[in-house]
């Protein structure tokens, strides 16, 4: 955590909140978009084709009420109990896309993204020296400090170790 997320103006209407990965499901070949397919496989559901070009949710990072967050933990491991011959694929994300944005939750949903001007979670992934202004603040591309910082893992250690003074990991 990078700053204290019940200082966070949460809309009280919204039951469950996802986070934007910045990548459409269609231009991601290598994982999103064949997970989604296999999830549409085992589910012999089609929602592909309707979801392609929304964004990625990350199913790292996943805030709501506590009711929700219940309901969204049962539907997840009913889906992932019913994976069988295809248990040795990781399909978490897959499903989180599925369940999200075909609403089988049947509660109100927010979608956030790394970029918006609260910054409740930016999800740093990969691209870590984008994150990251002169003082080794952690920022969104638009130079807003987050309340979480997720995939922190993924910066060098160099660099961990430069943030560990401005981070109260919680």
């Amino acid at each position: 955590f990078y700053k204290n997320i019940e200082h966070y103006n949460y809309d009280p209407s919204v039951d469950i909140y996802g986070f934007l990965e910045g990548k459409t499901i269609k231009d991601d070949q290598k994982f999103n978009t064949p997970w989604l397919k296999l999830v549409e496989k085992i589910t012999n559901k089609e929602f592909y084709d309707n979801i392609c070009n929304e964004y990625i949710i990350c199913s790292g990072t996943t805030l709501g009420k506590k009711n929700a967050i219940n309901t969204y933990v049962e539907v997840m491991c009913e889906h992932l109990s019913k994976i069988g011959k295809y248990h040795k694929v990781i399909l978490d994300q897959g499903y989180h896309n599925y369940i999200f944005y075909t609403n089988l939750l049947n509660l109100n949903i927010k979608l956030l993204s790394n970029h918006n001007k609260e910054c409740l979670v930016n999800t740093v992934g990969r691209k870590v020296e984008q994150f990251y202004d002169d003082d080794y603040n952690i920022v969104n591309k638009n130079n807003v400090i987050p309340y979480v910082v997720h995939q922190y893992d993924r910066f060098p250690s160099k660099l961990q170790k430069k943030f560990l003074n401005r981070l109260s990991l919680i």
